[in-house]
């Protein structure tokens, strides 16, 4: 008659200084991975006001263009 062989034996778990190491690294790479999405998101945010400022600036300086070319008096003297 055989012997039943033994069940397979399970590595150790992780224990003291892996799982700390480990749960600082995984604390680490998520903080760093919401911090770049924040810090993206509010300089699209920003960006996105500066050409708002500059198409509002531009449209401001076309404006008064177009003033100042219709209150120039036309001097039909010249031609």
């Amino acid at each position: 008659m055989t012997t039943p062989s033994p069940p397979p034996q399970r590595p150790p778990a992780m224990i003291g200084p892996a799982q700390i190491t480990m749960g600082l690294v995984l604390m680490l790479s998520v903080s760093a991975v919401g911090y770049s999405h924040y810090a993206q998101v509010r300089d699209r945010k920003v960006m996105r006001a500066g050409v708002e400022r500059d198409k509002e600036r531009l449209r401001l300086i076309r404006e008064e263009q177009k003033l100042k070319s219709s209150q120039l008096p036309k001097d039909d003297s010249l031609s």
